[in-house]
């Protein structure tokens, strides 16, 4: 049996008794990184060998690679990052 203390920890994770903190976000992201990881792992997305940030640099190895980045789209012609073959 869990102490009352344990069982109140959840409330860290909601920002207002409803929405997600950004403990809740993080915690939310972890567990469904790491179920993805674990039940599908060709959907795994692998951070940027370099920088270990998930970006344009990343991979998946289960995903066809369809539309560009979105750090890859400019704000004054967006359109041109479609143009281009990715």
């Amino acid at each position: 049996e869990s102490s009352s203390e344990e069982r109140d920890n959840w409330r860290g994770y909601l920002s207002d008794g409803l929405h997600l903190s950004p403990e809740g976000n993080e915690f939310v992201a972890d567990a469904l990184l790491g179920l993805i990881d674990k039940q599908i792992p060709a959907l795994s997305v692998m951070p940027c060998p370099i920088t270990g940030n998930i970006n344009s640099a990343s991979t998946c190895a289960g995903l066809e690679r369809i539309a560009p980045w979105h750090d890859e789209i400019g704000a004054k012609h967006p359109g041109d990052a479609f143009s281009k073959k990715v």
